[in-house]
């Protein structure tokens, strides 16, 4: 009975001594990224059957368990992954808040310095133009910005996806040594889980053996037990210039649409670049397009100190060079596809002032060999119908649509009316090589009219208005 006594006593000293081990390990990693509390689970040792019933063996310590909550924990990393995502979103939507809103760097005053100066004819617009150009670069930056970001944070992606999977072997090989949770183990699996779905938001399911999957997007693959799938950021097939995240496998590299990257610091960029750096970007370029084809338009029904106007073969019509809008053929177009080039409409439309229809949009130009869809991309509206169809809608929007040929079934096209077009605006070179050439001017025409035979009267001066010639040709009086 004694030895009874004393190996009771034993296995309590025991359990107790393995729940200081655990407190121990408790204390020494509270400030360790991930861990979870460790308890002791203990339970009775199997009692001993004699003739007055069965007699207790102490106790033991069936298992090391962790103080871990799977719904809990799934709730940390939505909300961790949403603010991921909005932090991202924050640190570059911030870039366009502080170069727009400055009040000496920004566009307004450039506008505004240059309308004044009009007055006094007195303007520098080469100003203006640089200022369109310096917000265009670093729009350009940022958009380089976006492309680094993605191949680097995809990268860690890469990286946190093939330690899991590490992780899932070790785990099962631990495990199934001792029958036993690998708790430590257990624990960094989850914390890298943690890190990745502030990248990227994901959703994990467990395996009989205890290993995790890992999933991306709408179920896309990541890591399956101890298989790894890889993700790459590479120039987009419908835009070189645009990094996608794309799915790699044994035989193909998937694009994921960006609708599928949601959550984490990579679906806030991505957000960040659709949302809000596109919009800002092409109404950047739609303010220089639209101003300069509407000031050329008016600035051509005016006279140059020479005297010429419009109707002098010199003449300088166009104070403004605006560049033609940017096409972008997708990579996968069959050989056969022709190539699509996009103008402004000029003249531009004249309500009694010059305006353009053109809007802060890309467009996406597709065919099936029969008929055409044009899509706005920024509220996804679209029309369909033939190439004539197609082409008035398309004016409708401020540019036409030309091809060198037939349109062939499977091509498609970006179309960027305004995209880049703050770069490349400019002052005409003759007219900045020689002031004389500004028409500042405006021609003023008299006449008599037929019924006027006496006293030499004539009319008063009427100022041209319009833009064809029959609209600026006043009444004889």
């Amino acid at each position: 009975m004694a030895i009874g006594l004393i190996n009771s006593a034993i296995s309590g000293m025991q359990a107790a001594q393995l729940g200081l081990q655990t407190a121990e390990h408790n204390i020494t990693n509270q400030g360790t990224a991930g861990y979870n509390r460790q308890r002791t689970v203990q339970a009775t040792n199997t009692a001993m059957l004699t003739g007055s019933g069965f007699i207790g063996q102490g106790t033991h310590v069936a298992t090391v368990s962790r103080m871990y909550d799977s719904f809990l924990s799934e709730q940390v990393n939505r909300a961790q992954t949403t603010s991921s995502q909005l932090d991202s979103y924050y640190s570059q939507i911030v870039q366009i808040d502080n170069m727009l809103a400055d009040t000496s760097a920004g566009l307004s005053p450039a506008l505004q310095s240059f309308f004044t100066g009009l007055q006094s004819v007195a303007a520098n617009p080469q100003a203006l133009v640089s200022r369109f150009q310096s917000l265009e670069d670093r729009f350009s930056q940022m958009y380089d910005g976006v492309n680094s970001q993605l191949t680097t944070q995809v990268a860690t992606v890469n990286s946190y996806a093939q330690q899991i999977a590490e992780l899932n072997q070790t785990i099962v090989v631990a495990q199934a040594s001792i029958n036993q949770p690998a708790n430590d183990l257990l624990d960094q699996r989850d914390q890298l889980v943690s890190e990745l779905n502030k990248l990227i938001k994901v959703s994990t399911t467990t395996n009989s053996d205890g290993t995790f999957n890992v999933f991306v997007g709408t179920g896309q693959q990541l890591v399956v037990g101890t298989q790894v799938s890889t993700l790459t950021a590479q120039p987009s097939s419908s835009d070189p210039a645009r990094y996608v995240v794309a799915l790699k496998n044994a035989s193909s590299t998937q694009e994921l649409p960006e609708s599928l990257i949601a959550g984490g610091s990579i679906g806030g960029l991505l957000q960040f670049r659709s949302e809000t750096l596109d919009t800002a970007a092409n109404e950047l370029g739609r303010v220089a397009v639209s101003l300069a084809l509407t000031f050329n338009a008016q600035y051509s029904l005016g006279q140059d100190l020479i005297g010429q106007t419009n109707n002098d073969a010199a003449f300088i019509s166009e104070f403004f060079t605006v560049p033609s809008p940017k096409v972008v053929a997708n990579s996968l177009n069959p050989a056969t596809s022709p190539t699509v080039t996009v103008s402004y409409i000029t003249p531009p439309p004249y309500d009694g002032n010059f305006y353009t229809n053109l809007t802060s949009s890309d467009y996406r130009l597709d065919s099936d060999g029969t008929n055409l869809t044009l899509t706005r991309l920024s509220d996804n509206v679209s029309w369909s119908g033939n190439a004539a169809v197609i082409g008035g809608i398309a004016e409708s929007q401020g540019f036409s649509i030309s091809s060198s040929g037939a349109y062939v079934a499977g091509s498609s096209y970006i179309i960027q009316p305004t995209k880049d077009a703050a770069r490349n605006i400019g002052v005409n070179s003759t007219i900045a090589a020689d002031g004389r050439l500004i028409a500042a001017a405006a021609p003023i025409r008299t006449a008599t009219g037929s019924a006027n035979t006496g006293n030499a009267a004539i009319s008063a001066g009427s100022v041209f208005t319009g833009y064809s010639t029959a609209s600026i040709t006043p009444a004889l009086t």
